[in-house]
């Protein structure tokens, strides 16, 4: 790092005079081999991370839109604003890394920031893909009618380190009557999208985009007719298909069509259903989602028994089964989920405390591990060391090994517990 600084000096007096920031970057360069990367490629975004301003204020949607727009200002067009995109995710992720590595950031804030730089990110991409499909004179009219939509962990604007994100894009072809070739347009418009958030770069991917759980899934077309999609899912669509709507959410485009979209959903979330259906079609996608994660060696804590997809597949059970009663428990976001359940007297309050707590624990495990490459990981390391390692990085310095294993196997027994207990209450509503 030192060998990359313009001014070496001129570092070593900072440390000096702020020997903080020393804590915060040998903690980074401890924690996560990506950040690492990061400044040593950029050793002036160490400044601007730990800037107290910076490092612990609120930077919502609208702030780091903003900076996102000062970065694409000084970009030229092509590869170069997909790079400028890229840096501009390394940085907002040095700065959320650094504050959950070394302020043990709550869970809901970093997984807000990550969704909101997501949020942003896409948004721009989508701008600058109008701007290369050149529409001609009926491009506001086009613009109108599309809208980007989210679903999984971005819908619920609970993203990860290193996560894919699955959007669904959806087009008001009312609003675009009259418009020639408008179909043809809005598909080449999403795929330069998805190309700007997915091409690697000298600058690596912004994201991995996953658009497979749109009505008809790959048979499908790209982009989704509105009117279209409200029948889809009021007719045709399997009960999974209908679970995955809980995160749907707007994120780029047309606010209009994204809230008519939304709308339909919710009307297919709140259909009375009998727990008997809900259970067993819940119970089923959980077991694809577990196959061959668990043995040989390795802990899976995102979808093992008694991982996080226990605890967000029942929380999505639960919201199916009497959404029909209260749509306010509709929300994608996992734990405002369990707080409305307790709230609404769905599920237990000491129950929903645990869960939460649980979750909480596990999700801060799996970020740990993510952010220490880059990488989509969630079974947990056989190495000794590295276990080590981890276990300190999630529970502090004095950890072994042993005891942040006991504290896994204890959160995933009782949330395998908890999970049963509840899918069978759920099948006799």
């Amino acid at each position: 790092f030192v060998a990359v600084l313009p001014d070496a000096e001129a570092h070593y007096a900072l440390l000096l005079s702020q020997p903080r920031r020393l804590d915060i970057l040998l903690a980074v360069f401890a924690g996560s081999q990506f950040l690492a990367d990061t400044l040593r490629r950029y050793p002036a975004f160490l400044e601007w991370a730990t800037d107290p301003a910076v490092l612990r204020g609120r930077r919502d949607a609208g702030r780091i839109g903003a900076d996102l727009d000062a970065f694409l200002r000084e970009a030229g067009p092509g590869t170069e604003r997909l790079n400028a995109l890229r840096r501009f995710r390394r940085r907002e992720m040095l700065r959320i890394g650094t504050r959950d590595i070394c302020l043990r950031a709550p869970l809901e804030s970093v997984t807000a920031d990550l969704s909101a730089l997501a949020d942003a990110v896409i948004a721009r991409a989508l701008e600058a893909a109008w701007a290369e499909a050149d529409p001609g004179p009926q491009g506001a009219r086009l613009r109108a009618g599309l809208c980007i939509m989210a679903l999984g962990k971005l819908g619920g604007g609970e993203l990860n380190y290193s996560s894919d994100v699955d959007l669904m894009a959806v087009a008001d072809t009312e609003a675009a009557a009259g418009c020639a070739g408008a179909e043809e347009i809005w598909t080449r418009v999403v795929n330069r999208l998805r190309e700007a958030l997915s091409r690697h770069t000298e600058e690596g991917v912004a994201y991995r985009v996953d658009m497979r759980l749109r009505p008809h899934g790959t048979a499908g077309p790209l982009v989704a007719g509105l009117n279209a999609a409200a029948r889809y899912y009021a007719e045709r669509a399997a009960l999974w298909e209908i679970q995955a709507l809980v995160k749907l959410r707007p994120v780029a485009g047309a606010g209009a069509a994204g809230a008519r979209c939304l709308e339909a959903a919710r009307a297919a979330l709140a259909r009375p259903r009998r727990g008997r259906e809900v259970a067993d079609s819940v119970r089923s996608m959980r077991a694809r989602a577990a196959e061959g994660r668990s043995g040989a060696g390795r802990t899976d804590i995102k979808s093992g028994l008694g991982g996080i997809r226990d605890i967000e597949f029942l929380v999505q059970a639960l919201q199916l089964v009497y959404a029909h009663e209260d749509p306010d428990l509709l929300t994608g976001h996992t734990l405002e989920a369990l707080r409305r359940l307790a709230r609404k007297g769905r599920l237990d309050p000491g129950v929903a405390d645990s869960l939460a707590e649980d979750y909480s624990f596990l999700r801060r495990t799996e970020h740990f591990l993510q952010i220490l490459e880059d990488r989509q990981i969630h079974a947990l390391p056989r190495d000794a060391a590295q276990l080590t390692a981890l276990a300190r990085r999630v529970l502090g310095p004095e950890t072994t090994r042993e005891q942040f294993a006991q504290n896994v196997d204890a959160a995933q027994r009782r949330t395998r517990e908890q999970y049963e207990r509840h899918m069978k209450k759920v099948s006799q509503v």
